[in-house]
């Protein structure tokens, strides 16, 4: 990991303590059942803690880091390019589920960020993104009773 492996875990971790914040100002339950801030701070936290170890193993590597280092313009083209992959993938995620539903955006979107940034095998990311939509299915749906929108699926 690089330094700007590092930065780029501190802005996410900021961005998920604000993330949690923001959300703690909404009700996270409300008459017995979740509210509207109830994903976004639990989202948060999670962010928090996966970007915290994040900024440890990117501090620690920092350190133990040689005499290799990658060029500036890699870096920087890599961080955006995975900055653009998140924001530009939650929209078309959040545009598409009203069409879609959830289901059949998210399960693409898990896929192609885990082929594209895991660098792993087509069936591995395939039964990743079915896992992720699964559990979000049972947790929201079965778990916590909240619909989530289905549409086509």
């Amino acid at each position: 990991m690089k330094r700007v492996d590092l930065i780029a875990s501190v802005c996410s971790l900021v961005f998920g303590i604000y993330f949690t914040v923001t959300a703690y100002s909404y009700e996270i339950f409300r008459k017995g059942t979740t509210g509207p801030g109830f994903l976004p701070f639990f989202v948060g936290v999670l962010l928090m803690l996966t970007s915290l170890i994040w900024v440890v193993r990117s501090f620690a590597q920092l350190r133990n880091q040689g005499s290799a280092q990658e060029t500036e313009t890699t870096s920087h083209r890599r961080v955006c390019f995975a900055i653009a992959l998140y924001v530009l993938g939650a929209a078309a995620v959040t545009f598409l589920s009203n069409y879609l539903g959830m289901f059949i955006p998210l399960a693409v979107y898990v896929f192609l960020i885990d082929k594209l940034e895991g660098n792993t095998t087509w069936k591995r990311s395939a039964v990743i993104a079915a896992g992720t939509t699964v559990g979000i299915y049972i947790l929201f749906d079965v778990l916590l009773s909240v619909p989530v929108p289905t549409l086509l699926l």
